[in-house]
């Protein structure tokens, strides 16, 4: 060993290049997995449109809808689920780490990914014993369906996830020899993660006396927190404490059962069906340019006025989010269109970033909604409910929105100076631009209500919807919609793989006894519950800085939920004050990821503060909302009772 500490050379190992060049060769295989994945999409939107239109038209619906459903969100998880990891796809938080050395974050990255190979490993063992028991039981669907098929592709993919972590695992020791650290350091990256594999299961087998349920739970919460936010992928890091909580309460066999029969039950759900339609339906959106055609054309009705731009913004964020789930789309698209042509009218940045962000938080309370999907599933709640009780609460986000600029122009009219005029004319000539989403939304949204399709339908109703007008509007293209198939497929892909282990750590949860001691202590307090309620969204507003908001309904709702339901709270009326509060977060100085978003999507010479200084009064004004919504429940209660159930 020399002076700088150099244990070896990667030069000296030209064994490990080659096994690393030979594990590469399996990357074109992961990508066309990838890619019938997408395809496996695309004739599940046709499967749903064609199930609704025999049901409702001919009273024949298809005879196995619902559990080919359900397999197809197996096969098109698992399937896609590696090549996502190829680039480097799975959710992770990287607040923390991305101020590291990069000696360091090399070295922990190494760690994370050995656990994170290790938990793929024990998934291909436990799904593939799951998978043979199917095949041996001949185990059908309630349709008559074998379930063998579906399940295998459980292990399948797995497999492949597994190869892709080893090759990982393998180019980080790679790039860690190069950078050449000491043996403490090699100590840390390759044994601190066996060490703690070890820990976790000697206190699964109850060798160490005086750790309770409890403990053990306040514990692996602990460490879960701890791991994502030293950079593992949060899906890994979900089914790793589920399988110790589950573990340490039920012996061995029960925890690994979460990675094996629980995996593929939570997976092969009809519910979660409803989420890669929609996405399906905001990319196709997206693509063909009808958010850009739906924006200029709010520009010309309102960019006149002072501030007439930043309201065009809100505007088109409104009828975005009425086609889009989330608030990353409208990030991307008015980031890149709006913030050019408010500079080139002379806005103030403060006011542009400040309307783009705020309009982009529209997204996820203005139906179809991720979030609602997420919190409804858990929940055990209509989605349906759902959709339609966030449309007068995201009618008046908007409109408080509006008054706001209006309000920031009046006392300083240079933050938005007035545009050009157009005349009745052009603004006529302009309004049939919003007709596609005004449709879109009409046949989406209409159709739940009015009960022709349940929600799940709906979102391949509106996938099927969108594409139709995007081909007839003649702006879309053979491209464009594999473009929209694979990037709702890595889309999808990604969030639901955290979504299905967030479900199984609440498993885990359950297992351990400990939500329901929480429900007991909390409810031992003497908390009414409307002070329960204002509580939990503080909570929500501060994890919101640090996580998107599926993130932390997904982090929080299996053990919220039953202490919720316990106090007697309308679950609907919750859903939407916890949905509006979390998204808040993503937008809310000083760490946020849609800040951080628009930043990198914008001219160089925008600074952070304006950004930050810009956003703050959209903040007010959605916190003002929430008020009014938390005081008068009917603002969110209303619309669905009235619903044709």
């Amino acid at each position: 060993m020399d002076s700088d500490n150099r244990l070896i050379d990667s030069n000296e190992i030209p064994n490990l290049d080659r096994f690393i060049s030979a594990l590469e060769k399996i990357i074109p295989v992961t990508r066309w997995l990838f890619y019938i994945s997408g395809g496996i999409l695309a004739l599940y939107t046709l499967f749903v449109v064609v199930d609704v239109v025999l049901r409702y038209v001919f009273n024949q619906p298809l005879r196995f809808g619902y559990d080919i459903g359900g397999m197809v969100m197996t096969v098109f998880l698992f399937l896609a689920a590696a090549y996502v990891q190829v680039e480097k796809g799975h959710i992770e938080i990287d607040i923390i780490t991305a101020r590291f050395p990069q000696k360091t974050k090399l070295l922990l990255s190494c760690a994370m990914y050995i656990i994170c190979m290790i938990v793929t490993g024990v998934i291909v063992w436990k799904s593939s014993l799951t998978a043979i028991s199917y095949l041996q039981l001949g185990s059908k669907a309630q349709s008559g369906l074998p379930l063998f098929p579906s399940a295998s592709m459980i292990p399948i993919g797995a497999l492949f996830l597994f190869i892709i972590y080893i090759r990982d695992v393998l180019s980080k020791i790679r790039e860690c020899i190069d950078l050449r650290p000491g043996p403490v350091a090699w100590l840390l990256a390759a044994g601190a993660p066996l060490l703690f594999l070890l820990l976790t299961s000697l206190i699964t087998l109850h060798v160490f006396p005086g750790i309770g349920s409890d403990i053990s739970g306040y514990i692996s919460i602990a460490l879960l927190f701890l791991f994502m936010f030293l950079g593992m992928p949060l899906a890994i890091a979900f089914i790793l404490f589920s399988v110790a909580l589950a573990g340490f309460s039920s012996g061995p066999n029960a925890g690994l059962m979460l990675v094996g029969k629980t995996l593929y039950t939570q997976t092969a759900s009809y519910d979660w069906s409803v989420i890669p339609l929609f996405t399906l339906m905001s990319f196709i959106f997206m693509e063909s340019g009808m958010g850009t055609n739906a924006y200029r054309a709010a520009y010309t009705w309102f960019g006149s006025f002072r501030g007439g731009l930043a309201i065009a913004t809100i505007v088109a964020c409104t009828a975005f989010a009425s086609v889009n789930g989330g608030p990353l789309p409208a990030i991307i698209i008015m980031g890149t269109v709006g913030l050019s042509e408010m500079r080139r009218y002379k806005y103030a940045d403060e006011l542009s970033t400040g309307s783009i962000l705020a309009g982009a938080t529209l997204g996820p309370i203005i139906p179809p909604s991720v979030p609602f999907i997420i919190y409804g599933v858990i929940c055990r709640e209509s989605i349906g409910d759902l959709f339609i009780a966030g449309i007068i609460p995201g009618a008046l986000l908007a409109l408080s929105f509006i008054v706001v600029i209006m309000i920031m122009c009046l006392a300083n009219p240079r933050l938005g100076p007035a545009g050009e005029r157009s005349g009745w004319n052009e603004k006529l000539r302009s309004t049939p631009k919003f007709l596609p989403i005004l449709a879109l939304f009409i046949l989406v949204i209409g159709g739940i209500y009015a009960g022709v399709f349940s929600a799940m339908e709906g979102g391949g109703i509106g996938a099927f919807g969108a594409l139709v007008i995007a081909v007839a509007s003649r702006s879309f293209s053979w491209k464009k919609f594999i473009s929209s198939l694979i990037e709702s497929t890595r889309t999808n892909s990604m969030l639901l793989f955290v979504i299905i282990a967030g479900l199984i750590f609440g498993n885990g949860l359950g297992a351990s006894g400990l939500s329901s001691r929480l429900v007991e202590a909390i409810q031992g307090l003497g908390l009414s519950p409307m002070m329960f309620v204002g509580l939990i969204l503080v909570i929500y507003l501060i994890f919101g800085i640090i996580c998107d908001a599926p993130i932390i309904l997904l982090l929080t709702l299996p053990v919220l939920a039953p202490m919720v339901k316990g106090m007697g709270v309308d679950m609907i009326w919750f859903g939407v004050l916890a949905t509006l509060i979390a998204n808040l977060g993503a937008v809310t100085p000083p760490f946020a990821i849609g800040i951080f978003m628009l930043k990198n999507i914008s001219p160089s010479d925008l600074t952070i503060s304006s950004i930050y200084r810009g956003v703050m009064p959209f903040c007010i004004a959605t916190l003002i909302v929430t008020l009014l919504i938390m005081f008068y429940p009917g603002l969110a209660t209303w619309l669905p009772a009235l619903m044709m159930k």
